[in-house]
């Protein structure tokens, strides 16, 4: 795996352990030194900064209450909808080849084609809701 991989692999694990012990926003935690921190930094703080605007994209787009998506996944949808509508610099076609990637190797069986169907049509629409 890349140093980018492994870096958006930390990115979603901080963000499941934000989730399901029910931080209210970033917590301090330390990448490992041989990761991206400059690409760590930057998906966390923008993520949190716009996380409502996030979560809404996702919840449109899923087609389902954002409490009805898996934790694992959601943490995914979150990492990979930021990039999709904030970073411009990521190619779309990176961002869920990424996801689905990431979605196969921590995800429940199956769910790589749900993650795959809501950021393509995140990317598609590039509207936030």
């Amino acid at each position: 795996m890349s140093k980018r991989q492994e870096s958006r692999a930390w990115v979603m694990q901080y963000l499941y352990e934000n989730l399901v012990q029910q931080y209210n926003g970033p917590h301090q935690s330390t990448p490992p030194e041989n990761l991206e921190t400059t690409y760590i930094d930057r998906m966390i703080e923008g993520i949190f900064e716009y996380i409502h605007t996030i979560d809404k994209a996702i919840e449109s787009y899923a087609h389902q209450p954002l409490n009805k998506i898996d934790a694992i996944e959601l943490s995914i949808l979150r990492l990979s909808s930021f990039e999709i509508l904030f970073c411009p610099d990521i190619p779309n076609n990176v961002s869920i080849n990424e996801a689905t990637d990431l979605c196969k190797r921590f995800g429940s069986t199956g769910s790589h084609k749900f993650i795959n169907a809501t950021l393509d049509a995140v990317a598609k629409n590039q509207l936030i809701p």
